[in-house]
């Protein structure tokens, strides 16, 4: 391993209507984020042998993140599944 990120993830839900008040706000997409998702992912794609050690909650964000990392090569041995908690979300 060449590097190892240590920190929070989350996932980041963004609204798809632009200049827009929340309130008027109909539809979001959602990303991984927190800072040792948005590191870890941006290692992978640069080239770098990396992991990350956090964990997610043992619902469907807590996979989605999981998923995402796991596709983009983060090595994921270390993000743990919480079975009491719920993985954060953001909202942007």
């Amino acid at each position: 391993m060449d590097a190892y990120v240590i920190g929070r993830l989350s996932a980041d839900l963004y609204p798809l209507q632009l200049e827009t008040p929340l309130e008027e706000v109909r539809t979001f997409e959602r990303f991984v984020g927190g800072f040792a998702g948005n590191v870890a992912t941006g290692l992978a794609r640069l080239g770098v042998d990396v992991a990350i050690v956090s964990a997610v909650g043992d619902d469907g964000h807590g996979r989605f993140i999981l998923r995402f990392l796991v596709d983009e090569g983060v090595d994921t041995r270390w993000l743990g599944t919480q079975t009491t908690l719920r993985t954060a979300l953001a909202v942007c």
